[in-house]
């Protein structure tokens, strides 16, 4: 990828002597109005958002995205996260540091309201060892429950039971 060089070709000229640091501050200037739309992307988009691609993709590489076909990472949950927390353009809001989760940013909690997700299925949100304990646990449980003597106690848990509700019913008659 070739890097981008600040020249009088692809720059605005009357801010040119201008500091790169001084102008990567304010993209609601004058000269974010009149500059090239590619210089607009390198000098207030690229600077902010390559960083935040560059935590989403070490991210899902924790989260070992790229060894698996589904996975319960959200890549644009985790990004529109990371910017809202790393906005440096926007310091009113104080409360940045304390949100620790997507759904404590004010407006994406209202627009959850209005158009609630779907909940992630639980093979998405557990790890593998959570996974495998609850397989484990439901395949002891399945081999325990075949047994013959479970069987019996099981059939007469269940008519007792029965015997116990028409026993209520009838003396509420």
């Amino acid at each position: 990828m070739k890097s981008f060089k600040l020249s009088p070709e692809n720059s605005c000229d009357d801010y040119y002597q201008q500091s790169i640091d001084d102008v990567l501050m304010k993209p609601y200037s004058d000269y974010a109005k009149t500059c090239t739309p590619k210089e607009y992307l390198t000098r207030f988009i690229f600077p902010t958002l390559l960083p935040a691609m560059e935590a989403m993709l070490e991210q899902a590489k924790r989260g070992r995205c790229f060894e698996k076909k589904r996975f319960g990472f959200n890549g644009l949950d985790f990004l529109t996260f990371y910017l809202y927390k790393n906005n440096v353009y926007n310091t009113k809001d104080d409360n940045r540091e304390n949100i620790q989760n997507l759904s404590n940013i004010p407006w994406i909690n209202e627009e959850w309201q209005k158009n609630p997700r779907k909940p992630l299925p639980f093979s998405l949100q557990w790890t593998d060892e959570e996974a495998a304990i609850k397989l484990q646990s439901y395949w002891r449980g399945y081999l325990v429950r075949r047994l013959p003597e479970v069987c019996e106690l099981r059939q007469w848990q269940m008519e007792w039971r029965k015997y116990n509700q028409q026993i209520k019913a009838n003396q509420f008659k």
